[in-house]
């Protein structure tokens, strides 16, 4: 009878652990074996591919990130969740350790998780690996665990720029002691180049005397002149009537002969 009661309670909480447990893996790489990690739950994936807060980190004052925001808001956010989970004592759902340069967490929800790891000393120095934040959905997720050393000044943030905590450089004082150094006079302005002045107008060529041709040659004394256009026609007049004369003189001795006859 008692192990009739037994059986039935196991079996009455078989469907609520299937139910509870999923079939996703995270695979955290970490480059120093022995070093702890533990995973938080923080947030279920909603229907159109968001984030909402579940758990022990449901209505925390925290705006989780969405796909497609910038890396420097994950980790913004991965950080503001870490300082959360230790004020609030929340603990984490499962922890391992590196071995073989990895540690591999199995049987998980589909969700937003938040991956810690605990500090290490190394080279005489303390590390502790940066808080991220992984999605598992349907399947197995990877993670490459990145170490920052700490700040002994900020120990919870070494190397946030945003964190308040972490001190200002002072600006260095003047030196007393040494004189400040005078200004470098200033260099009076390059003059401009004089102007240059325009190139005078240059005057207009002279006007060519038309080539007055050869002079007339001198008449050779001895070489026969010809006579000028002017001077040939009163030798064809003289001709011509003598010309006339003669013709007249010879027509009138026919005339006589015939009255001879």
């Amino acid at each position: 009878m008692a192990a009739l009661i037994c059986l039935l309670l196991l079996l009455g909480l078989l469907p609520q652990a299937a139910f509870a447990a999923g079939n996703g893996t995270l695979t955290v790489y970490g480059r120093k074996n022995g070093v702890s990690f533990q995973l938080y739950r923080v947030a279920e994936l909603t229907a159109d591919g968001g984030y909402v807060l579940t758990g022990d980190f449901e209505g925390l004052p925290v705006r989780l990130p969405q796909d497609g925001d910038s890396a420097r808001t994950w980790q913004s956010a991965a950080r503001t969740l870490k300082d959360l989970a230790a004020e609030r004592g929340i603990r984490p759902e499962t922890s391992g350790t590196v071995s073989g340069g990895k540690v591999r967490f199995e049987g998980l929800e589909d969700g937003l998780y938040l991956v810690l790891g605990s500090p290490f000393r190394e080279d005489g120095k303390t590390f502790t690996p940066i808080p991220v934040l992984v999605k598992v959905s349907g399947g197995g997720a990877a993670v490459y665990a990145k170490d920052e050393a700490d700040d002994p000044d900020d120990p919870d943030d070494p190397d946030d720029p945003d964190d308040p905590d972490d001190p200002d450089d002072p600006d260095d004082p003047d030196d007393p002691d040494e004189p400040d150094e005078p200004d470098d006079p200033d260099i009076p302005d390059e003059p401009d180049d004089p102007d240059i002045p325009d190139e005078p107008d240059r005057p207009d060529d002279p006007d060519i005397p038309d080539d007055p041709g050869e002079p007339d040659k001198p008449d050779d004394p001895d070489e026969p002149r010809l006579p000028q256009t002017g001077q040939l026609w009163w030798p064809v007049w003289l001709l011509a009537g003598a010309g006339a004369v003669l013709l007249g003189a010879a027509g009138g001795k026919r005339s006589r002969g015939k009255g001879d006859e």
